[in-house]
Formats: structure tokens, C-alpha cells, sequence
């Protein structure tokens, strides 16, 4: 009994000590998923629209680095395809709304924007928060993401993750760039590849 308490206990420890996400999941298959070319859909900003070219700059420059993919398509070169063709366009829309009110993959439109796009996988970022403040009356920058990458061939949600950085300051406020590199490189690091 006193075995199987201490592992239990040593069990819990280590997910506690392994977990650098807020939210993580990987959906089956993700275990075998390792595509060569991937496109970041158009970023998802909400009010902060002055993040946005910030936010791809550095998905672009993080994902390049990384050395997994031998093509990646840009969220402008998305929205060029989207502007070229209004049905591209539409399929487009439906597909990322699905994806954020339902949390699930439509399979088809996965990959008809895969076949569209000439990629194997699709990432989807959603900037959650971003800014400066008082928090409990110290000084605060923030920044907040959500990615889901999907399965461009297949169709499937592979895998999702949620992550935050807060950083207290004194005088100076944190460049958001910086702390957008730092959480980026988190949720990459976890992300399937």
C-alpha cells in the first residue's frame, strides 16, 4: 500500500512539474502526425488589431525556425487565395466559425483548404488577450493564445492548446514582440510536428 502511495505520489508530482500549458490536448493520431508543409490561417485578433502583423511575424519566423516543414504558407498568402477566389473565401469563413464556436474540424472543408492551399496541416491562432494594466494593483503586461493545428489531408483536429504569460514591470512595459516569442516558442515546443 505504502508502494503504491508513493507512486501515486511521484506520478503527481511529475504531470505538475511537466505541465507548461494552461491547455494541451492531443487528439488521436497526433502521435503520428509529422506533416512537411503547413499553413497558418488568417490570425484571429478580435479588438487588438495591432497585434496582428506582430502575432504572424513571429508564427512565421518561430515556425520556419523550427526546421520541420519544408513549406509554409503564410496568412497573407491565405488571404490572397481568399481574395482571388470568392468561393475559397466562403469556404474559408465556414470553416474557421465552425472551428471556433464548435471546437471541432469539418473534415471536408479541412481539406478542401488543404488541397486549396498545397499544405498537409492547417494552424489556426486565436489571440485571447494582449495588453498592459494594473492586476491587484501591480504592473502587468499580458498575452493570451489559442492554436489548433488540423490535419489538412484528413481532416482532423490533431491537436489544441491554451496558453497565458503575465509579466510584472516597474517602469519600463515589457515589448509585447517579446513576450508573443516567448509564449509562441511554449506552444510550439508542445504542438505535434
Amino acid at each position: 500500500m505504502r508502494r503504491l502511495l508513493l507512486l501515486l505520489g511521484c506520478v503527481c508530482l511529475f504531470g505538475a512539474a511537466c505541465s507548461g500549458l494552461d491547455y494541451s490536448k492531443s487528439y488521436w493520431g497526433a502521435a503520428g502526425f509529422h506533416p512537411k508543409s503547413i499553413a497558418i490561417l488568417p490570425v484571429s485578433v478580435g479588438r487588438h488589431e495591432t497585434a496582428k502583423e506582430v502575432l504572424e511575424d513571429v508564427l512565421a519566423e518561430s515556425l520556419s525556425g523550427t526546421g520541420y516543414y519544408q513549406h509554409l504558407l503564410l496568412p497573407a498568402e491565405v488571404q490572397a487565395r481568399a481574395l482571388e477566389s470568392p468561393e475559397f473565401s466562403g469556404l474559408l469563413s465556414d470553416y474557421v466559425v465552425k472551428l471556433h464556436t464548435l471546437g471541432e474540424s469539418d473534415e471536408q472543408k479541412a481539406r478542401a483548404i488543404g488541397r486549396a492551399c498545397g499544405v498537409q496541416a492547417l494552424l489556426q491562432v486565436d489571440l485571447t488577450s494582449w495588453g498592459y494594466g494594473l492586476i491587484e494593483g501591480d504592473k502587468k503586461a499580458w498575452l493570451g493564445l489559442r492554436m489548433m493545428l488540423v490535419d489538412a489531408v484528413g481532416g482532423e483536429l490533431m491537436w489544441e492548446g491554451r496558453h497565458r504569460v503575465v509579466q510584472e514591470y516597474l517602469l519600463v512595459q515589457p515589448v509585447l514582440r517579446d513576450l508573443c516569442e516567448e509564449l509562441v516558442g511554449e506552444m510550439l515546443a508542445r504542438m505535434p510536428h
